[in-house]
């Protein structure tokens, strides 16, 4: 036998000994297995410590970063530039007190900018 042809067979017996290896696990599952995924690698939206007031939460939150008008958005943007804070900045300080924020309030923006 030619050593071409040795190495094309041994070459074939390593292809079929790695495919036997891939498609045969080291240990077989169980018989109920239904070949998913495992469900325990799954953390669920409202964390491992139960789901409490998860959507309470959300529909809030939903509820007040609901989409506003343009003009709206152009205002805050237009404030909240002129503050030195970014859109969401300004709008969660808005949601939080109440109050719109001006160039003046020097106090609060600077705690604002730190917390970046």
């Amino acid at each position: 036998m030619p050593i071409s042809a040795d190495l094309t067979m041994i070459a074939r017996n390593r292809s079929r000994s790695a495919l036997s290896e891939r498609a045969c696990p080291a240990q077989p599952p169980p018989t109920t297995h239904n070949g998913g995924p495992p469900l325990d690698d799954q953390v669920p939206p409202w964390g491992n410590n139960g789901i409490g007031n998860y959507f309470d939460w959300k529909r809030a939150h939903q509820k007040a970063w609901k989409t506003v008008s343009t003009g709206t958005v152009l205002r805050r943007l237009k404030l909240a530039e002129a503050c030195g804070l970014t859109y969401e900045e300004y709008t969660r300080v808005l949601l939080d007190t109440g109050r719109y924020l001006e160039p003046a309030d020097t106090e609060l923006i600077a705690k604002i900018i730190a917390r970046r």
